[in-house]
């Protein structure tokens, strides 16, 4: 997640977008995205739904999956 911040303020600076410029913008109408190549909200769903079976079912995966959103949500607060 450390990695995340730092990419995510380092793209900000590049981009030129200093604090006094984050400070005057209306933060309800701005976003974050971040790209990931991992599972995501299918694989989290599958696991469900192989839980619903048998433990034994569940990918052991599924929680870092699920968490890939982490990242910009973290960064978003503080932001």
């Amino acid at each position: 997640m450390i990695y995340m911040l730092t990419a995510g303020k380092k793209a900000l600076a590049d981009g030129g977008i200093m604090e006094e410029v984050m400070n005057g913008l209306d933060k309800t109408r701005c976003d974050v995205l971040i790209g990931s190549g991992m599972g995501g909200m299918k694989v989290f769903y599958d696991a469900i739904e192989a839980l619903r079976i048998s433990y034994k079912k569940m990918n052991s995966l599924c929680v870092p999956f699920a968490t890939t959103n982490m990242g910009s949500a973290i960064l978003t607060m503080d932001l």
